[in-house]
């Protein structure tokens, strides 16, 4: 090809490909189409025109140990395509994704003890990063402005460090729009418009209504607030989760049945001060004694946990359709499952496997 195409216009026709299997497969034509398609400034041209597959990475427990399984989220009934692919460490908790990376937070099993795993796997590479010190809640996404991956590290007494892999340092920021009183709840993170959310309450007993949503702007790298629907009351507790391309929050309450139902409340605006959220549809529980929604497909779809009254059975995910009110399973059975959203990405690709102290 190089000798009848200028290699400017093999770049060009380079642009308009986006699955990543055949990209990382023509980094084997030549040289130059290597040091291209490796480059930054590809990366982040895929990363911006990126076309290419959802993917559903589920984390669940079987007798054997801990299992992941990656599910192509088409336009189709689940699973369609399936893969498992194999994590950087098993035994971890999932932080959340962005930009087709993963973050885990595990215990590895030597010092250094605590490490944060950022994971791309659709191209199975893997940066690991050593904690802080007395990290007790976390965070991480991928800054929309320059495509660089952070990582928020929240320790006792309310102080936060940001790691940017860009410059491979961990660095203080201030948490001033933070009370000193409010404390996170850990899983679920979620990333919506350039920001983590956690969700979050006020240790203040003078205080009604004490849980809210906190933020950090992976831009600014400031701290926040969101507020909850209005007409989230009456419920027994809360999740967050990413609705589309909107941050929703899940509200278990119990119905006229006395059976646990899910309400789904979905932001209209956020990032400024009238945020408000419109409540979309309630996943309903025809036969079950407890649910719990783990997430939502690319078309909104919820994945459903059930389980039986005592907790003790594994059951099979499910997809509830908020039309028919009908619930379809997956073929995956666990009680203990997380699962988090991504999208094929290169990121990562010019970085190579290892320990960042």
């Amino acid at each position: 090809m190089s000798d009848h195409i200028p290699f400017e216009i093999q770049t060009e026709i380079i642009k308009r490909l986006h699955p990543v299997k055949s990209l990382l497969r023509f980094r084997s034509v030549s040289k130059q189409w290597k040091s291209f398609i490796d480059g930054s400034e590809f990366i982040t041209h895929h990363l911006l025109n990126n076309n290419t597959q959802h993917h559903l990475l589920i984390r669940y427990m079987l007798d054997s140990g801990i299992k992941y399984v990656s599910i192509v989220d088409g336009d189709h009934s689940l699973p369609q395509h399936k893969f498992y692919p194999v994590p950087p460490i098993a035994n971890a908790k999932m932080l959340g994704s962005s930009h087709g990376l993963v973050c885990l937070f595990g215990s590895a099993p030597e010092p250094p003890n605590k490490l944060f795993y950022v994971w791309n796997p659709s191209i199975r590479k893997c940066v690991r990063i050593v904690s802080p010190i007395d990290t007790y809640i976390a965070g991480f996404g991928v800054c929309p402005n320059t495509s660089d991956p952070k990582i928020v590290a929240i320790k006792h007494g309310l102080k936060a460090e940001v790691f940017t892999l860009s410059t491979r340092a961990w660095r203080s920021v201030p948490m001033n729009m933070v009370s000193s009183s409010v404390a996170f709840s850990g899983n679920p993170v979620v990333v919506i418009d350039g920001a983590i959310h956690w969700r979050g309450y006020e240790r203040n007993p003078n205080v009604n209504f004490n849980e809210r949503i906190i933020k950090f702007d992976l831009v600014s790298e400031e701290f926040g607030e969101v507020a909850l629907p209005d007409g989230l009351v009456d419920v027994s507790s809360w999740d967050i989760s990413r609705f589309k391309e909107s941050l929703a929050v899940m509200g278990y309450r119990e119905d006229d049945a006395g059976k646990i139902v899910c309400d789904v409340w979905v932001m209209l605006k956020n990032g400024v001060s009238n945020s408000s959220f419109t409540k979309l549809f309630t996943v309903k529980n025809n036969s079950l004694c407890y649910i719990g929604v783990i997430g939502f497909r690319k078309n909104g779809q919820p994945i459903v946990v059930p389980s039986d009254e005592y907790l003790s059975l594994e059951s099979e995910l499910q997809v509830y359709e908020p039309s028919s009110e009908q619930m379809n399973g997956i073929g995956i059975y666990s009680l203990l499952v997380d699962m988090v959203n991504y999208t094929e990405s290169l990121l990562l690709l010019n970085h190579s496997d290892s320990i960042i102290q």
